[in-house]
């Protein structure tokens, strides 16, 4: 059975909660392995100069572009597939970061974290917007 001929699943629906406990896990998990590798980096054995980090956000947003404008050609990408593709980009971001020598370091961790950003939040962000309102979205957030 080819993919298009394949029926489509019922959609999963995700409550407020379950989406504001995942954004929360995820993002202090993100920011305490980013700090850390930050530091990492530029410190004892590898001495990559501070200017490294911006470049390494400077390539992963540079990726991050036509993955958006992808995304944003309007056709259905089911949420879950993608926001799991975003994180496995990210694991693979942070394991560049682990595994690769120093200035491979920049494009392995940048390339996992360019692919992360829109994988993962484009269709969480979607998600959130579904399950609040324009009038109460200020105060649930």
């Amino acid at each position: 059975m080819t993919e298009a001929s394949r029926p489509l699943r019922p959609l999963r629906r995700r409550g407020y909660r379950e989406l504001i406990a995942i954004v929360a896990i995820q993002s202090l998990g993100n920011a305490m392995s980013t700090g850390f590798w930050l530091v990492y980096l530029v410190s004892a054995p590898n001495f990559l100069p501070f200017g490294s980090a911006v470049l390494v956000w400077l390539i992963a947003f540079a990726v991050a572009i036509p993955a958006v404008l992808l995304y944003g050609r309007g056709r259905p990408i089911r949420a879950t597939r993608s926001m799991t593709a975003g994180l496995g980009a990210m694991v693979l971001g942070h394991l560049s970061m682990a595994l690769l020598p120093p200035p491979y370091v920049i494009v392995g961790g940048a390339l996992g974290f360019g692919l992360y950003i829109p994988g993962f939040w484009l269709p969480f962000n979607l998600l959130l917007s579904k399950e609040t309102s324009p009038q109460n979205r200020a105060g649930r957030m």
